[in-house]
């Protein structure tokens, strides 16, 4: 006998009294000193994600879907790019910790900076050696004193245009070249030095033996109010890892010069370089999405389909509404209608944070075999 192909139909409506999403407790938040880059040492932060009570067992699983809510804080210069990396657990030591081998990136962040991007907090800093050293270095028929054999200066760049006035005892940058200034100066007779036409025993120093490095202005952080951004998406885990996922780092990226040039020390005295963010600033929180087709203890699902998937969908809700599609975020456009077709769907679930607002209906199709 030939078996047939039918199809049923129906539609779901919110329900104020059903648990669309469910906060995870417990996750903890800590700075952590990423090295996975070589010699040059960063600090990220890492969390520590719930495991199942009186248990080891992370509850982040493959399979699951999940939603987060992270608040971070913005750059008061920079634009900051955020890798999201979730990451099952090694042993070090005896110790657990993120396996940076075994990890999906769920997300990467643009964080723009603050509000107000002519508030500079980051200088560039030129080291160099002092002209009156240099200077006697370089004459063999000077004589050199002890105290005088090697003298750092530190300087704020100032750039130079053509044309401008220069301050005494002022670094600037002109053209890819570094000078000092001894008196007040013009910009031609900068070059005018160059070509030997200025002459005088106090002309500016162009200086050889340098360093430029980032100084952050800390007072300027300090007094500023710091401003945060918060990031809501779902996702789920796509590698079936043995133990789950016990860790998610959020990681600045690195992928920029300062990341390179910016150099600090925490208070234990260790050097870091790059951006950090302010630990103080960051508020994580995850939940667990409903799976609106999961049969509960009573061998019932929200959505009621004889096979447990469905093939066709059209969802009513809000413009920007988010759910999920097999563990995918979906988003509502501003039509207030999502439809998919020819889908074979094993799992629908809702994002409602606030059952005032995120309400919706679900008209759905499904395949049954006879």
């Amino acid at each position: 006998m030939a078996r047939t192909t039918n199809y049923g139909l129906g539609q779901y409506r919110f329900n104020k009294e059903y648990s669309y999403i469910g906060e995870l407790q417990n996750s903890t938040i800590e700075y952590y000193s990423n090295e996975s880059y070589g010699s040059t040492k960063y600090q990220d932060i890492l969390v520590t994600l719930p495991v199942a009570e009186n248990t080891s067992t992370p509850l982040i699983q493959y399979g699951k879907t999940y939603y987060i809510e992270l608040t971070v804080p913005q750059n008061q210069e920079y634009t900051t790019t955020i890798d999201l990396k979730l990451c099952a657990a090694t042993t070090i030591n005896q110790n657990s910790a993120p396996d940076l081998n075994r990890f999906q990136n769920i997300k990467r962040l643009i964080v723009p900076p603050t509000p107000n991007p002519d508030d500079k907090i980051h200088s560039p800093v030129l080291l160099f050696e002092s002209p009156e050293t240099q200077n006697i270095k370089d004459n063999p028929e000077t004589p050199e004193k002890e105290e005088e054999k090697e003298t750092i200066l530190a300087a704020v760049i100032e750039d130079c245009i053509e044309g401008m006035g220069l301050s005494p005892y002022h670094v600037y940058k002109y053209k890819n070249q570094y000078f000092y200034c001894y008196k007040n100066l013009n910009s031609s007779e900068i070059w005018n030095s160059i070509s030997g036409e200025n002459g005088g025993e106090k002309s500016p120093y162009f200086i050889k033996n340098k360093n430029v490095s980032t100084l952050i202005q800390t007072w300027k952080v300090s007094e500023g109010k710091e401003s945060t951004v918060t990031y809501k998406f779902a996702f789920s885990p796509k590698y079936n890892l043995e133990g789950g996922y016990k860790y998610l780092l959020i990681e600045t990226n690195r992928e920029n010069g300062w990341s390179q040039t910016m150099q600090w020390i925490n208070d234990n005295g260790e050097t870091y370089y790059g951006t950090t963010l302010d630990i103080a600033s960051v508020n994580f929180k995850i939940y667990s999405v409903s799976n609106l087709l999961e049969r509960n203890a009573l061998g019932q699902s929200q959505i009621q389909s004889s096979t447990g998937q469905l093939t066709h969908i059209g969802i009513w809700g809000h413009p920007e509404q988010a759910f999920t599609i097999n563990g995918e975020e979906i988003k509502i456009g501003q039509s207030g209608f999502y439809e998919l077709n020819d889908y074979i769907i094993n799992n629908i679930g809702v994002i409602v944070t606030d059952k005032q607002v995120d309400r919706f209906t679900i008209d759905y199709e499904y395949k049954v075999v006879n």
